[in-house]
């Protein structure tokens, strides 16, 4: 038995690693307000660094119980896989390397888990697997680690109370960009004949706003034979970079020792910056050199921008490069003297697509706003545009699809319509990003609709537009985005025997796949679908639910899944049978038996044939099962 919970480092030499900012609390990878939970996710090359054997594990957790003594399961592995999203890596495929216990104290802490079987890691993206296995008993939701959430799903993290989780063989879900923050610790496996390891190789601060400072720590260490004596250490390329913390140079580093020092970032001008760090040792062996760059953003109205004529009853779309923050719009009718609010919106969107009112004037201009940021995060069009309601203009209005909540489903006969004055021929396009790239349906149509089956392309943005053939500018898209969906129920398919009894205890996992819809309602009929009741509404991309069986005996079941923002498009089961065999009335829950003692099993027969035999079996591990009884027994014996 192994119990591991210490912030310290381990008597080899040893580098930490962190991965993850820990900006937030999450119960991953373990989960204690659940009874079992699993959780892996993946690690990539740039963000460990180098490669080398992973000694021991770290977790990051702010608890507000003891928890001394926790049973806990891990495995590791490598893989070319660039994210979970396609399942979950078995724990066949990978290595064990702890099975012990392990104490989570109260308060934060850094829990230190020496691993039994050491990894060896060799560069590919690192997966790991944490299991809690089954407890008796539950703890507090406050029971939390360090995390954050990023944009890539690599993340598969499940929990019940009941159901028993097999991490050979784990149970279907979605992956998640959260995860907890990592540390491992790390001996070098090779010896370089260049000796200077440098981590991280590049530093990129992405976005950082104007007048704010954000830092990363620089490790420079001796992974080579002898000594290794650093003479140099600068920067060179934009002012908005700087170095902190510097160690005294010259300095020796003995092997695996190593020294950090600080480059921060604060950007004083908008736009893209760089630099770059050198790093001289004193047998010029190398110029270890270190990229950084970083990024100011900046808020600026790309369209309308001055000169534009929109016309009235049409959608037009504002534009500004990708930013950071929510931010406000404002319309001016009065060349900038008065605004009126038009919408929030993200600002990493970049867009916004509005109807423009019926209103005759030159002089309209647009202003963006930060919502969390100084007053100088803002700007407005550099020009005057124009709305025209005149009817003598070329124009064209969408109206069908143009309303809001519309949800087609693929396949479906849909016909477009719009209306026209002062042109002929028009064409229609297709756009799957909510209006921000366009592909052509069809061209050259002299009429007010066309007939159109929705494509099997399923996704919750789509707008139409049509235009003008002769003159593209002349055109008019749905004022509103709409779905396209599809549903496919996986199980039960109908056909199945499904047992059960009357505590309404039992689950089934009802499984399916719902591209293009962000929720589903789930149903169950015992009458063959003459009367439905709710199981839930869930994620879509979930893709399964558990089911606690009903108590009621049918040859009629059905369950369906529908989208919940229109029913009509739905997937329904066929008919299946659920029965209730017997009710097991001693033992219960709760109850204890001494050794040795005897204890009477006692059930009630609910729907087995009479003369019908069983067996009876018991478990001390809710896992595996023996046999009580030598000889089959009659059921209503």
């Amino acid at each position: 038995m192994i119990i591991a919970m210490l912030a310290a480092c381990l008597a080899l030499p040893a580098y930490p690693v962190t991965i993850g900012e820990g900006n937030e609390l999450n119960r991953r990878p373990l989960d204690f307000y659940y009874k079992n939970s699993l959780n892996e996710t993946l690690y990539y090359p740039d963000e460990i660094g180098f490669t080398g054997m992973i000694n021991a594990i770290s977790l990051h957790c702010s608890f507000v119980t003891d928890l001394p003594g926790m049973p806990v399961k891990i495995w590791m592995g490598s893989t070319i896989l660039p994210d979970l999203s396609g399942g979950w890596i078995p724990s066949t495929q990978l290595v064990p390397v702890f099975d012990g216990v392990v104490d989570f104290p109260s308060g934060e802490h850094e829990i230190f888990i020496p691993l039994q079987n050491h990894f060896e890691y060799q560069g590919q993206n690192l997966v790991v697997m944490f299991n809690r296995p089954m407890d008796t008993s539950y703890y507090s939701s406050s029971n939390r680690f360090f995390g954050q959430t990023g944009t890539i799903p690599r993340a598969l993290n499940i929990y019940h109370d009941r159901t028993l989780f097999d991490p050979a063989n784990p149970p279907a879900t979605t992956a998640s960009a959260s995860f907890a923050q990592t540390t491992f610790h790390m001996t070098i496996t090779e010896v370089s004949p260049d000796p200077t390891l440098i981590y991280p190789q590049s530093v990129n601060f992405g976005t950082v706003f104007l007048n704010t400072t954000q830092y990363r720590q620089i490790w420079v260490s001796n992974t080579g034979e002898g000594s290794l004596a650093l003479n140099s250490i600068s920067l060179e390329g934009s002012p908005c970079f700087s170095l902190q913390d510097l160690p005294d140079l010259p300095q020796s580093l003995s092997l695996w020792e190593w020294l950090s020092f600080q480059v921060n970032y604060n950007p004083t001008s908008y736009g893209d910056h760089s630099a770059t760090i050198s790093i001289l040792d004193d047998t010029g062996r190398a110029l270890h050199s270190i990229p950084i760059s970083g990024c100011a953003p900046d808020l600026e109205v790309a369209y309308p921008n001055g000169g534009e004529t929109w016309l009235s009853g049409t959608t037009e779309t504002i534009r500004w490069p990708s930013f950071p923050t929510e931010v406000d719009i404002f319309l001016s009718y009065d060349a900038g003297t008065n605004w009126t609010a038009l919408a929030t919106t993200d600002g990493l969107s970049g867009f916004y697509n509005m109807t423009v009112p019926a209103l005759n004037s030159s002089q309209f201009k647009v202003k963006l706003v930060s919502t969390s940021l100084p007053d100088d995060y803002y700007d407005e069009s550099d020009g005057t545009f124009t709305i025209s309601t005149n009817p003598t203009l070329p124009r064209v209005i969408m109206t069908h699809p143009s309303n809001p909540n519309l949800h087609f489903e693929v396949g479906e006969p849909l016909n477009i319509t719009w209306t026209r004055s002062n042109l002929t021929s028009v064409s229609l396009d297709l756009s799957t990003d909510d209006g921000l790239s366009w592909q052509e349906i069809v061209s050259g149509l002299d009429a007010d609709s066309y007939p159109w089956t929705v494509p099997y392309t399923p996704g919750l943005n789509f707008r139409i537009r049509v235009r003008s053939v002769t003159n593209p500018a002349v055109a008019d898209f749905s004022d509103n985005a709409f779905s396209i969906s599809r549903i496919q129920l996986l199980s039960p398919l109908g056909g199945e025997l499904l047992t059960s009894d009357y505590s309404n205890g039992y689950t089934i996992p009802i499984t399916w796949i719902a591209p293009g819809m962000a929720t589903v309602n789930c149903e169950y009929s015992p009458d063959g679908g003459t009367s439905w009741i709710s199981i839930g509404s869930f994620v879509a991309g979930s893709g399964m639910s558990n089911w606690y069986l009903p108590g009621v005996p049918s040859d009629n079941y059905l369950v369906r899944i529908s989208n919940a923002a229109n029913p009509s498009i739905n997937s329904v089961s066929g008919t299946f049978n659920l029965r209730n065999p017997l009710r097991i009335t001693h033992p219960q829950v709760g109850g204890f038996a001494t050794n040795g003692s005897l204890i009477n099993i006692r059930w009630i027969n609910q729907d087995v044939a009479p003369g019908t035999s069983v067996w009876w079996e018991y478990s001390l591990d809710n896992s595996s099962w023996t046999r009580i009884n030598a000889n089959a027994n009659p059921v209503d014996s």
